[in-house]
């Protein structure tokens, strides 16, 4: 479709299929601080058109809300089926009912809770892991036997860090992975 803007010129508006895909316009992110060099945006959260959306008229795509042209708003793209034609009462009837999943219907020797190798998932994998924390004796001795071993582990010293990490209670790899993050420091 044609559409004449106000300075003459002519533009073409692609207009989508029906029951396709449905365009929405989101939050504003128009930089209002850009001239002086900083970032404010307005907090807008949806594009409204100014009065009748109307294709032909530039000056609907102005937001109702902010002022800013739909353009600074973030476009989303959502697929909407169009709706199922209605059924008759007894045609319902005649339809076959849902079944449910059945033990005999899996494949014999896999389980829900395996993956395709066969090994066992945790549903709760995607949980973030709870931080160590650590006792504030804990904190010196693991201080001191860094200290004891010059920052370093030697394959030398297992033994001495086994037996130490045993006493302070926590596993040595623990203590490996404490020892690096305070060599970042």
């Amino acid at each position: 479709m044609d559409v004449k803007c106000p300075n003459g010129s002519v533009k073409k508006v692609r207009q989508a299929a029906p029951g396709v895909e449905e365009e929405t316009y989101v939050e504003c992110g128009r930089n209002h601080a850009l001239a002086s060099g900083g970032h404010v945006v307005d907090g807008c959260g949806e594009w409204m058109p100014l009065g009748d959306h109307n294709p032909a008229d530039m000056s609907s795509y102005k937001c109702a809300a902010c002022g800013c042209h739909r353009n600074f708003h973030r476009k989303v793209m959502t697929e909407r089926s169009p709706p199922p034609p209605p059924m008759a009462a007894t045609v319902l009837h005649g339809l076959p009912q849902r079944r449910e999943k059945m033990l005999e219907d899996q494949l014999p020797g896999v389980d829900s809770d395996t993956d395709s190798d066969g090994t066992e998932y945790d549903s709760d994998a995607t949980e973030k892991r709870s931080r160590t924390m650590f006792t504030a004796d804990q904190k010196l001795r693991m201080q001191e036997l860094s200290e004891h071993l010059g920052r370093r582990l030697q394959k030398r010293d297992k033994d001495i860090i086994e037996a130490r990490c045993h006493d302070i209670s926590i596993s040595k790899n623990v203590f490996r992975n404490w020892m690096n993050n305070k060599k970042r420091k």
